[in-house]
């Protein structure tokens, strides 16, 4: 191409152009994660996959754990949908989507770390800071290292949740972490046994998700090491972290 030929090419047009596109991409990904959240809950809940609880075990579980977090206690809607596992998520109104065939695998104990881990996410507003990151993730989609970044955010929340389920399940961190593993195998071993098994499942009790050794033995031996009075969150790492991932949205 010679200088005559790049002249002639409408550079401002080629610009207008791409933004448009990424600007259609931006709305696409907005409607997308509504309804992926939102639509999708009540489309369950209006067919009936998705019931709230009136389990009088599960329910006193909340209700009493939400007291002591000092949390209003969010409503639990049980699922049949097996591509939904353990998950929060509501702005205003918190709710927790539980998948009664998995919970049914567990004992009380098991359920109580469960539940009282998804209410530790209610505490920390994590489902609200996680629609955003996942949101900017998405806008910024050509950018790996927010993946990466996102990917670290997530483990840190998942670290600083058991130690609330230590601090306020009055547990030391061996016991919990027995229930966490207890937990995840026996929902492996029988996820097989349930119609319709979808292997990619939303929770880190679930073992469907693909979680890295490495990753898990760190948290369990994060939990193991813990002390009940003396738990803390290192509030460097996490400035630090958000710090990165809002710096790499400029580029």
């Amino acid at each position: 191409m010679n200088y005559q030929n790049a002249q002639d090419i409408n550079f401002s047009l080629i610009n207008k152009l791409v933004f448009s596109f990424y600007a259609i991409a931006i709305i696409i990904i907005t409607l997308f994660r509504f309804y992926q959240t939102y639509v999708h809950f009540h489309k369950l809940k209006n067919s009936g996959y998705a019931v709230e609880s009136t389990d009088k075990e599960i329910n006193n579980i909340v209700s009493h754990y939400s007291k002591l977090m000092g949390i209003k206690t969010p409503k639990i809607y049980f699922t049949s949908d097996i591509k939904n596992s353990f998950y929060t998520f509501g702005f205003i109104k918190k709710k927790i989507i539980v998948n009664k065939q998995m919970l049914y695998f567990l004992t009380k104990d098991e359920k109580e770390t469960v539940l009282l881990h998804e209410l530790s996410h209610v505490k920390r507003h994590d489902n609200i800071l996680n629609a955003m990151l996942t949101y900017l993730t998405d806008v910024h989609f050509y950018n790996p290292f927010t993946y990466i970044t996102y990917a670290l955010i997530k483990n840190e929340q998942e670290k600083d949740c058991d130690k609330l389920v230590i601090q306020y399940s009055q547990k030391s961190g061996k016991e919990i972490a027995v229930n966490i593993l207890n937990s995840i195998l026996k929902i492996k071993r029988n996820l097989f046994n349930i119609k319709n098994y979808c292997p990619n499942l939303a929770s880190p009790f679930s073992a469907g998700k693909s979680m890295e050794e490495k990753t898990m033995r760190k948290r369990i031996k994060a939990l193991i090491d813990a002390d009940p009075l003396k738990i803390s969150v290192n509030i460097f790492t996490k400035i630090a972290l958000y710090s990165f991932f809002l710096g790499l949205l400029f580029f």
